[in-house]
């Protein structure tokens, strides 16, 4: 009688195959499998991204399953986008910063103290 080698998601990930897509597709579906499909979705994409959109044309369980996993590629990449923004934002907020608070602190004139005082 011959036995099955059951492969851990996350050893069946280091493996970057296109015979694989198929086989990540269905574990996506798994909670058992957390985001180790997913992370190796991102990781591979360039070579499993058209096998996904081939098996996202049929009408069938993978089918859904592939179509499900396009959807979260692109929201990860819109993510990316965004929080690429947000540390630009910071990092140039960050800048100026330090110029507002050394306007701050310069001394000031000594006429406007005098105008002050009379």
């Amino acid at each position: 009688m011959k036995y099955m080698k059951i492969i851990p998601a996350a050893r069946l990930a280091a493996r970057k195959q296109p015979k694989n897509v198929p086989i990540m597709l269905t574990l996506s579906q798994k909670k058992t499998a957390k985001d180790v499909p997913i992370k190796w979705f991102v990781d591979n994409e360039e070579m499993a991204k058209p096998v996904v959109e081939e098996i996202a044309l049929r009408k069938s369980p993978q089918g859904e399953a592939a179509r499900a996993v396009l959807d979260q590629l692109k929201q990860i990449k819109i993510q990316a986008k965004i929080d690429a923004q947000k540390a630009k934002e910071a990092a140039k907020l960050a800048k100026l910063a330090p110029q507002k608070n050394a306007q701050k602190s310069k001394p000031r004139d000594s006429r406007q103290d005098s105008d002050n005082c009379t």
